[in-house]
C-alpha cells in the first residue's frame, strides 16, 4: 500500500476516535504518568509539526515550543486536521530524491521516507492509547481494525 493512501486512511480513522471523545472529559489523566487527554490529542497535532519541520529544514527539532492550542477539543481537532491536510498536500509533493534524502530524525540518520513512516506508526500507537481513554471516559469506541462492543460488525 502506498503511504499517502495508508495516511488518508488511518487519519480518517483518527478524526472517528477525536470527535467521539467527550469534550468534558478533556482533563482525564488515568494514571499519575499518563497525559491527559487533551495533551495526548495534542501530541497527534505537535507530530504533524514534526513532519513538516522535518521537510522543510532536514532535521527534527526538539526545542519546538509548546503546541499552543485552545483548552477544548474541538480546537485541537481542528489544529490537527488542518496540520494534516497541509502535511498530507506537502508529501504528495514530494519526489523519490526528496524521499530518499538523509534527514537527522531525533539523531538517527535516516531517509526522509523513513521518517514519515516511523510519525505515521507512531500517530497510530497515540491513537491507540487515545482509543483506551474514549472508553474511560464513557464515550462509544468507533471501528478502527474492525468492530468494537459499540460498532459491531
Amino acid at each position: 500500500m502506498e503511504y499517502l493512501d495508508l495516511r488518508n486512511r488511518e487519519f480518517q480513522t483518527t478524526l472517528r476516535v477525536l470527535q467521539a471523545y467527550p469534550e468534558d472529559k478533556i482533563d482525564l489523566q488515568p494514571a499519575e504518568k499518563s497525559r491527559t487527554a487533551g495533551d495526548l490529542a495534542r501530541t497527534l497535532a505537535m507530530e504533524e509539526r514534526v513532519i513538516s519541520i522535518v521537510i522543510e529544514t532536514g532535521a527534527t527539532n526538539m526545542n519546538l515550543p509548546k503546541l499552543e492550542v485552545a483548552h477544548s477539543m474541538a480546537a485541537i481537532i481542528a489544529a490537527w486536521h488542518e496540520a494534516a491536510r497541509a502535511n498530507t498536500e506537502l508529501i504528495g509533493r514530494l519526489s523519490a530524491a526528496d524521499l530518499s534524502r538523509i534527514v537527522d530524525f531525533y539523531g538517527m540518520r535516516i531517509t526522509l521516507g523513513d521518517a514519515l513512516w516511523i510519525e505515521l506508526l507512531d500517530h497510530i500507537h497515540h491513537r491507540g492509547q487515545f482509543s483506551v481513554y474514549l472508553r474511560l471516559a464513557g464515550a462509544r469506541v468507533p471501528s478502527i481494525y474492525g468492530p468494537t462492543a459499540d460498532e459491531p460488525m
